[in-house]
């Protein structure tokens, strides 16, 4: 019966590795999803950049685009300042000749 306190008090026989083995399998996979997890942001970051990138391109056609517009409005209203100009003239010629 002394065999068996003997064995109770004894710390037990690990069969697998020692504790500084399991540690470094542990630290080890933790490194590997730490790296996995970095390759994802990469990734991810990568993308946003396209996107950004993307809408940049985008903006600058937009503003290109209104650029354009505005230069055509403003080619629209100088036109017409100088159709109303022309329709104007021949009243204001006529009021010069009454008043000669």
């Amino acid at each position: 019966s002394s065999n068996f306190f003997a064995a109770m008090t004894e710390p037990p026989k690990t069969d697998g590795p020692p504790k500084t083995e399991l540690a470094i399998q542990v630290l080890e996979a933790s490194l590997r999803n730490e790296k996995e997890t970095r390759a994802k942001l990469e990734k991810l970051v990568e993308a946003q950049q396209l996107q950004v990138e993307e809408h940049r391109n985008l903006r600058l056609k937009l503003e290109a685009l209104l650029r354009i517009e505005r230069e055509h409005v403003q080619q629209l209203q100088h036109q017409l300042l100088e159709a109303e100009a022309t329709a104007r003239l021949p009243e204001e010629v006529l009021e010069e000749h009454r008043n000669l």
